[in-house]
């Protein structure tokens, strides 16, 4: 007789799960940072730099900071990339 293993295709919850507002958009990226934040999947980075190079296209003066990390990203990190950037990109799947 075979045996068959059902799984839950349910992920856990993981965070806080409070609803929250989104952050205002500035007017211009000209002259601002953005940061790339990459969870590290694949080709994740590829997809960030691509934006990168259509970002820099329409604000040539923008500048922009790659960071590498895995989801869930570590709260430290996400301290360092909210201090240092005007605006984020995240990748975080495939």
């Amino acid at each position: 007789m075979t045996e068959l293993e059902v799984l839950n295709p349910v992920a856990e919850i993981r965070g806080d799960l409070k609803p929250q507002g989104v952050s205002p958009r500035p007017a211009t990226l000209e002259g601002r940072t953005v940061g790339l934040l990459w969870a590290g999947t694949t080709n994740g980075d590829v997809a960030l730099r691509r934006v990168e190079e259509r970002l820099q296209e329409r604000f040539p003066k923008m500048r922009t900071k790659f960071y590498p990390g895995e989801h869930p990203f570590a709260e430290g990190l996400l301290r360092e990339v909210a201090e240092a950037c005007d605006a984020v990109v995240i990748a975080t799947a495939d």
